[in-house]
């Protein structure tokens, strides 16, 4: 069973578009399926471990991927770089306030600032994970209640 289920979930890596599987292994033990290797972005990890528990219903799966970046690649050559291309990412989707604000550490983006809703701090946060260059995100984006509005 474990033989198949890597099949299957490196079958479904294989078919998403946006996932590179060229050097994602995969092995299962028991209920737990692991991926591990490279991608490209931060948002390939995230859709490969999504791809999986497409694949896996109540397994778990252990995403051990690694983000690393190809020659020949383009990202920023420095924090500063990173973090203008992560305000521009933010700035231009419109589902983020102009609240949010990034600090940039050797590839780590810390997300600060205020949102009105959680659906705001997610999207801030999916957005970073595309933008080239960024290795991982910490969202410390705190929520606040609109003016006149009640805190639920």
């Amino acid at each position: 069973m474990d033989n198949e289920m890597t099949d299957w979930v490196a079958a479904e890596l294989d078919f998403d578009p946006k996932v590179n599987s060229e050097h994602i292994g995969i092995s299962a033990d028991c209920d737990v399926v692991t991926l591990y290797g490279t991608v490209g972005s931060l948002g390939q990890k995230h859709r490969a471990q999504a791809a999986a528990k497409r694949v896996v219903g109540g397994m778990h799966v252990r995403n051990e991927l690694q983000v690393r970046f190809g020659d020949g690649e383009e990202r920023p050559e420095s924090d500063g770089e990173l973090r203008g291309a992560v305000l521009l990412a933010l700035v231009l989707n419109r589902l983020v306030p102009g609240t949010v604000d990034a600090r940039v550490c050797d590839g780590l983006v810390t997300l600060i600032g205020t949102a009105q809703r959680q659906y705001q701090r997610e999207e801030a946060e999916l957005i970073c994970a595309n933008v080239p260059g960024v290795i991982a995100v910490r969202n410390e984006i705190s929520l606040a209640p609109a003016p006149g509005r009640a805190n639920f």
